[in-house]
């Protein structure tokens, strides 16, 4: 049987925070997040700032060491792998920054800067190989010949973004992570690379996480949507189903947080909150952590750490009452 492109098993990250001048605390930043991701599909992640996207991005990247738990690209598992083997292996997952600008190295060429993980990815291509695939690549990521010689600060935000887009592209990977590539863009410019990266996983068949705040663009992009809050897995499955009928708490509240897009009923429309404030991953409540936000919660809530359950229509979901809600 042929694995899935990605699957991560019980990943959890810890940091370590400082609590005085000689004293550290546990900061759990991510918690035993399981999933996978095939080949051709997206996966989106959504949540509220801080609740472990970008972390769990890095960690499936192995760009910080997960405090435990299992990373497999193609049945491989990337920990397993001495440095050598694993450097190799970064060519087959790639991931696209948010802030263009600050991904790109300012004393380097658009064309170096795409062509320098060949350098190391692939040492048999000569340096013009190198960079006629970067030229190749730039154009493709819809940017003029004489872009090659110019320097980050030349570029505007969405042609920086190109640069990176390119430059993730060169090794030729597998599995693509976008973290919020377009959040620090404008609006007509972030429609324009979410065509290009739609196109791009079309052509290339390419494995995706994309993590957004923006839930209409997840939902237009991804087949599987993963729900996390306050570092876990809250509520995962397929797209349509989730945003038809959210069967967790705080998937509800986070999808009616979102404006209609209808105008006239937008003027209408008042935010729902869940109340109160995130608890601090310093010090989060016993039993499940959005008790103390949830309309729903009842005592058992504080009793027990709700653990991921499959609803009978193919999705996930770690609430104890969720049925009954």
């Amino acid at each position: 049987m042929t694995p899935p492109l990605l699957r991560v098993e019980n990943l959890t990250v810890v940091f370590s925070a400082r609590a005085g001048f000689f004293a550290s605390r546990p900061l759990r930043a991510l918690t035993d997040a399981r999933f996978i991701v095939e080949t051709g599909e997206t996966l989106g992640i959504v949540g509220e700032s801080g609740c472990g996207k970008s972390t769990l991005a890095r960690a499936v990247l192995q760009l910080i060491p997960p405090t435990s738990g299992r990373v497999f690209l193609e049945g491989e598992d990337l920990a397993a792998l001495p440095p050598d083997a694993l450097r190799m292996r970064r060519g087959k997952m790639q991931i696209i920054f948010q802030d263009p600008l600050a991904s790109l190295n300012p004393r380097m060429t658009a064309a170096e800067i795409v062509a320098e993980p060949l350098r190391a990815l692939a040492p048999e291509l000569s340096a013009r190989e190198r960079r006629e695939r970067a030229l190749e690549l730039l154009s493709r990521a819809g940017l003029p010949g004489t872009a090659a010689g110019r320097y980050p600060h030349e570029f505007s935000g969405g042609q920086a973004q190109r640069i990176g887009i390119a430059r993730a592209l060169v090794s030729s990977p597998k599995l693509l992570v976008c973290d919020e590539p377009v959040s620090a863009l404008d609006v007509s410019v972030q429609a324009q690379i979410l065509n290009l990266l739609a196109e791009i996983r079309a052509r290339r068949a390419l494995g995706t996480i994309f993590i957004s705040h923006d839930l209409s663009v997840v939902r237009s992009l991804s087949e599987r949507v993963m729900v996390l809050y306050l570092g876990r897995v809250a509520e995962i499955g397929a797209a349509d189903a989730l945003f038809r009928a959210p069967l967790h708490p705080y998937t509800r509240g986070l999808l009616a947080s979102a404006p209609p897009l209808d105008p006239d009923a937008a003027r209408e429309w008042k935010p729902p909150v869940l109340t109160g404030e995130p608890p601090s991953p310093l010090n989060p409540p016993s039993g499940c952590d959005l008790r103390r936000r949830c309309p729903h919660a009842k005592q058992q809530c504080a009793e027990k750490i709700p653990e991921l359950e499959d609803s009978g229509d193919g999705r996930q979901v770690a609430c104890i009452r969720w049925r009954e809600i």
